[in-house]
C-alpha cells in the first residue's frame, strides 16, 4: 500500500496535495513496522508525500505522531520532520519552530535512547535553520550532555532553507 501511494504521489504531482491530510497520520502511525522492506516503503511514500506539498500540510500531522506512546513511531516521525526541515526551501514560521523545539525538548527526557538522540537531531536541524542565536532561547535550559549531542548535528546538518532576521527584511533606502 506505501509503495502503491508512492506512485501514486510520484503520478498525480501537485494534484497529490489534497490528499496528504487524509492519508499521511495513517501512513505515520504505520511505522511501527520493523521489518526492514516495509519501512523503506513507508519512508520513501512520506517522502513523496512532502515533495508534493508543503510544510504546511505535513506540520500537525508531525507534530502529533511525535508525541505518540510507540517509541518505534516517535523515532520514524522524528526522522521524517527532520527531512523534510533539510529539504524544505523556505523556513518555518516562528510558531512552527516554537512547537518543534517544545516537542522536541520534551523527547530529549525520553528513555529511549534513539528518541533521544532523534530529538537531538531534530533541535539540531532547527538550529541550523534559525541561527545559533536565535536558538539560545529555546536551548538554554537543555543539559550540558545533550546540548554537545545537538551541537553535533547543528555541525552535521545540511538545510536548503535558512530564516532571515527580522531585522534585514526590510533593506533601508540610502538617505540623499
Amino acid at each position: 500500500a506505501a509503495t502503491i501511494t508512492e506512485k501514486m504521489s510520484k503520478g498525480l504531482r501537485n494534484n497529490f496535495q489534497r490528499y496528504v491530510p487524509i492519508i499521511l497520520l495513517s501512513t505515520l502511525e504505520r511505522t511501527k513496522e520493523k521489518k526492514a522492506s516495509v519501512s523503506e516503503a513507508l519512508n520513501s511514500a512520506l517522502d513523496s508525500f512532502f515533495v508534493f506539498s508543503s510544510f504546511a500540510d505535513i506540520f500537525e500531522d508531525t507534530i502529533s505522531c511525535m508525541n505518540n506512546k510507540m517509541p518505534q513511531v516517535k523515532i520514524e516521525t522524528t526522522k521524517y520532520l527532520i527531512r523534510c526541515l533539510q529539504n524544505t526551501t523556505q523556513a518555518p514560521n516562528k510558531a512552527s519552530i516554537e512547537t518543534i523545539m517544545s516537542v522536541s525538548t520534551k523527547l530529549l527526557n525520553d528513555p529511549q535512547a534513539p528518541v533521544r538522540a532523534a530529538a537531538s537531531e531534530a533541535i539540531g536541524t532547527v538550529m541550523k535553520i534559525i541561527g545559533e542565536r536565535a536558538a539560545k532561547a529555546y536551548t538554554e535550559n537543555i543539559d550540558a550532555r545533550h546540548m554537545t549531542k545537538i551541537n553535533e548535528y547543528y555541525e552535521k546538518a545540511q538545510v536548503k532553507a535558512v530564516a532571515k532576521p527580522a531585522s534585514a527584511s526590510a533593506p533601508s533606502q540610502p538617505q540623499q
